[in-house]
C-alpha cells in the first residue's frame, strides 16, 4: 500500500515567486485559472460597485505531495474564495 504526505507549500503568492521551485507553482496555477475561465467561474468586476458592496476575497493554498520516500510527486494548488466575506441579502 502506498501512503502519501501532504506538506504545505509557500504560505502567499509572493512565497511562492521566491521559491526555487516557481516553475512549477507558475505551471499549476495557469492550469488551475485556464479550468476557472472554462468553466465561467470569473467575471468582470465593474469599476464602480454598488455602495455597500464589495468583490469576494480569495487566496491560494499550496501543497506539495509527497510518496512514501518523501520524494514529492506532485505540487497542487487551489484558488479558494473567501467566502466569508459574502453577504446575503
Amino acid at each position: 500500500m502506498t501512503t502519501f504526505v501532504n506538506e504545505l507549500g509557500p504560505q502567499i503568492i509572493q512565497e511562492a515567486k521566491a521559491s526555487p521551485f516557481w516553475n512549477k507553482w507558475k505551471e499549476v496555477i495557469q492550469i488551475e485559472l485556464n479550468s476557472l475561465l472554462k468553466l465561467g467561474v470569473f467575471c468582470k468586476i465593474q469599476s464602480e460597485m454598488p455602495i455597500g458592496h464589495t468583490p469576494v476575497g480569495y487566496h491560494w493554498v499550496f501543497v506539495r505531495k509527497r510518496n512514501y520516500k518523501e520524494e514529492v510527486i506532485r505540487y497542487k494548488e487551489r484558488f479558494v474564495a473567501q467566502g466569508f466575506t459574502q453577504i446575503w441579502y
